[in-house]
């Protein structure tokens, strides 16, 4: 069935008659909002893929053929990439089956130890692409993939720049408004620190922070009231504005919101990315990544399956809700069956949770 092509650019959608050549075209997806992506099947190989067209600004993004180059276990393979005039371009990855990081957060229950497995994971991609001379620039779930191998890769590189010479580089595009660096909106700049900043929301996702995408939610009341008497896109724009104002400030991550089994280590390696000078931040990617892994060693293994389980080389302890207070329950490893500890009197999650970890 034929893809309807109204809705994009006349430039774009000649494009894609071009490459129908090549693709066999299924479906449009504006799941990101940036730009325009269509998942195909390579008529040769027999393979499915992604195209996503963006705005690169005749060179306010990477150079479209460069991004072949950025080739690395955690960075998705650009299989050809092209600019089709001074405003848009496009890249052709490989369609992953499994989905997005929003579709694993959405399904799958995810403990504190894989959650760092997995932000180490992303590091790797972003520490490359920084290695290459870019900035990625807008790392968030829906642009992080999980491949055939249930490895996890980052997928979209259409807001890359090459890094200036003096460490950063000057930037008037946008991209999602939720994942904005303070820098970005203070300076329109962006820098290496800004990719610290967004894997500190990713991880911050991953242990299961509250971060809301539907822009109203971070309205009060009266902030809610004002935006609903104006027009669109007057209402969007006010809307952007709050968020920008919230960012600024360094109200967007809530780590109060993070569950009580958080360990005070990632609560804090969180904080340090996300602090609002990017200079405070970790001075790198490989900085981050080299904290987690000092960390990591040391961290209660609490799982969800789905209330909380700590895991220990000899046993597992779980937290039963009864009434507003937890007890712990305890599993000996060759066990099937969960007994009561009799000597850890009921308490708030926050206590309980504590007296599990020293059983």
């Amino acid at each position: 069935m034929a893809i309807d092509l109204s809705a994009l650019p006349t430039a774009i959608a000649k494009t894609v008659k071009d490459l129908e050549k090549k693709y066999e075209f299924e479906t449009l997806n504006l799941k990101g909002g940036n730009g325009y992506a269509l998942v195909g099947r390579n008529r040769l190989l027999n393979r499915k893929v992604v195209v996503k067209f963006y705005y690169w600004g005749g060179g306010a993004h990477a150079e479209p053929k460069n991004l072949s180059s950025l080739a690395s276990p955690h960075v998705l393979r650009v299989e050809d990439a092209a600019s089709i005039d001074q405003d848009y371009a496009y890249f052709v990855t490989p369609f992953c089956e499994r989905g997005d990081l929003d579709d694993l957060l959405e399904h799958e229950k995810i403990g504190i130890v894989q959650a760092v497995d997995y932000l180490q994971q992303i590091a790797s991609g972003v520490s490359f692409i920084h290695g290459a001379g870019y900035i990625h620039r807008d790392l968030k779930p829906s642009n992080i993939f999980c491949d055939a191998n249930s490895k996890l890769v980052i997928g979209d590189f259409g807001s890359v720049v090459k890094i200036g010479d003096q460490g950063y580089t000057e930037t008037n595009s946008t991209h999602s408004i939720i994942y904005r660096t303070p820098e970005e909106i203070f300076t329109s700049r962006a820098y290496t620190q800004g990719d610290v900043y967004q894997l500190g929301i990713i991880l911050y996702q991953l242990l299961g922070g509250r971060l809301s995408y539907d822009l109203l939610d971070w309205l009060s009341s009266k902030q809610r009231a004002e935006c609903d008497l104006l027009d669109h896109p007057d209402n969007e724009l006010y809307a952007d504005g709050v968020v920008k104002n919230l960012i600024q400030k360094g109200r967007v991550v809530d780590l109060n919101s993070l569950p009580a089994w958080c360990p005070r280590s990632l609560v804090s390696i969180i904080r340090t990315c996300t602090k609002i000078d990017r200079a405070n931040r970790f001075e790198s990617v490989s900085a981050l990544k080299a904290k987690l892994s000092n960390v990591r060693g040391s961290l209660p293994d609490w799982r969800l399956e789905p209330g909380p389980v700590l895991y220990r080389n000899k046993n597992k302890l779980r937290l039963i809700k009864v009434g507003s207070l937890y007890h712990v329950e305890k599993m000996a490893k060759n066990s099937e069956s969960w007994r009561r500890v009799h000597s850890v009197q009921p308490a708030p999650i926050t206590d309980i949770v504590a007296l599990a970890e020293r059983l």
